[in-house]
């Protein structure tokens, strides 16, 4: 089960503090523990997470996140057309 309280001591991480590199691990630790259980926070989280991945040149990091959020963006939020234009950016 998600626990509220876990997931927000990550995103709290995630937003305030200045080091992009722990802002990054903060992220995939929101990914991992919202991942099909919160498919709002998935999708921000990861979007975040993969724009963040590609200002730190870490390319491969991004491509793997958006191919584990093309899924939850096609079969929950109905997008496919969203999820192809994350793969190809």
């Amino acid at each position: 089960m998600l626990s509220a309280q876990d997931i927000t001591y990550y995103q709290n991480l995630a937003n305030t503090t200045k080091n992009k590199a722990l802002r990054l691990e903060a992220l995939d630790s929101v990914l991992s523990k919202s991942h099909l259980k919160d498919h709002d926070v998935f999708v921000d989280a990861s979007e975040s997470y993969i724009a963040l991945a590609k200002e730190l040149d870490s390319i491969a990091a991004a491509a793997r996140k958006a191919m584990k959020l093309q899924y939850t963006i096609t079969r929950y939020k109905n997008n496919p057309r969203r999820a192809i234009t994350l793969i190809n950016s």
